[in-house]
């Protein structure tokens, strides 16, 4: 089966060869990144999860000190909403008003939504989080070492000391699992395209025996033909 493989896709020839090595180590980078930005994916679900908490807690607090007063909880829940973020940012709607949308990355991320209710305010809530990027994209970005990035910071003009943070700190690590992966697989391909070879050379080898044997039975075959 392997042989056949190895046959058809002429793994034997070096350029096919090593493209078919990188393909390899660009879909075990993809399935790292995948199941990498699923649980990221997790616990940002988890992580809105908490923010509604946090406002529906909030908010009971609220109704609670100011003696029912529903109007102004809902000032002051909007406000908490509006000063509560992060790196990445949220879009919270409060009963379908948008309150604040300081997301990060709005439209080059999928969006994680999570709606809940404020049962103090009888109101609902729902909140976007932009945070796990396309995982091609991300493969992309393994791949180049983050290339792309570093050119536009160096074109807008960016600090040397904030471009080399961007390098050390971001780039790096996303392009570490893809080196790890090229290096592995390289390293072990090197037993492996030996072993490939030597079975294609025996391969010849035994398809020239069986080809002069044959060559043999046919000239036996017909020298007693002639007698």
């Amino acid at each position: 089966m392997i042989q056949k493989v190895v046959n058809s896709l002429k793994l034997d020839r070096p350029l096919r060869y090593y493209a078919f090595l990188y393909l390899l180590v660009i879909l075990l980078t993809y399935a790292g990144n995948f199941f990498f930005y699923q649980s990221v994916g997790a616990k940002e679900w988890a992580s809105i999860g908490n923010h509604i908490e946090s406002a529906n807690k909030y908010a009971s607090l609220c109704i609670k000190l100011t003696k029912g007063n529903t109007n102004k909880c809902i000032e002051e829940v909007e406000e908490f909403a509006k000063n509560t973020s992060d790196y990445y940012g949220y879009k919270v709607l409060i009963d379908g008003k948008e309150i604040t949308d300081s997301r990060r990355y709005p439209d080059e991320r999928e969006p994680i939504v999570r709606s809940g209710h404020l049962s103090s305010l009888n109101t609902s809530i729902e909140i976007t989080r932009n945070s796990v990027p396309n995982i091609w994209y991300s493969v992309w970005r393994s791949a180049t070492f983050s290339a792309s990035e570093i050119i536009n910071k160096i074109q807008d003009g960016k600090s040397n000391e904030e471009i080399e943070r961007f390098i050390t700190r971001t780039a790096m690590w996303r392009s570490f699992p893809h080196l790890s992966f090229l290096f592995l697989v390289f390293f072990a391909s090197g037993f492996m395209r030996r072993s490939i070879i030597a079975q294609k050379e025996l391969i010849n080898e035994l398809e020239e025996l069986e080809a002069i044997e044959l060559e043999e039975l046919e000239n036996e075959f017909d020298n007693k033909s002639n007698d």
